[in-house]
């Protein structure tokens, strides 16, 4: 997954300019919480009770440009 995430991040920052990607990711994903913090994804905050139909939270990450690794 880091090799996936890796060229998606480098698609959106150099080949389409994006300034900003986030992530919105189920509190219960650790392994997606995990890779969302290798890349230095910032936490932003919490949507209550806003997952896909499901009532469970949803973490919302984010990285600016200048911040990748």
């Amino acid at each position: 997954m880091k090799e996936a995430l890796q060229a998606i991040l480098e698609f959106g920052f150099t080949k389409i300019f994006l300034h900003r990607i986030k992530a919105l990711i189920a509190g219960s994903n650790l392994p997606s919480l995990k890779l969302a913090s290798y890349f230095r994804f910032k936490k932003e905050g919490v949507l209550r009770q806003d997952y896909y139909g499901q009532y469970e939270d949803s973490e919302c990450y984010s990285l600016l440009k200048n911040e990748r690794r």
